[in-house]
């Protein structure tokens, strides 16, 4: 389930990240001159770098 889960968080994030650096890109919210598609992107991936680390420490234990 673990693996799942980083894989959702690893493949939405490199989408939001791709959408978010497109410039003809329709989706875009822009907030002080940031993608806010962009922003999500870096949040997914940081979910999924949580959920790697965590499943590394919960089989350490």
């Amino acid at each position: 389930m673990d693996r799942i889960a980083f894989a959702l968080f690893w493949f939405a994030g490199i989408l939001f990240i791709a959408l978010g650096l497109l410039p003809l890109a329709d989706i875009k919210v822009m907030v002080g001159g940031v993608s806010m598609v962009f922003v999500a992107g870096v949040f997914f991936m940081l979910a999924a770098m949580a959920v790697y680390a965590f499943r590394r420490q919960s089989f350490n234990a």
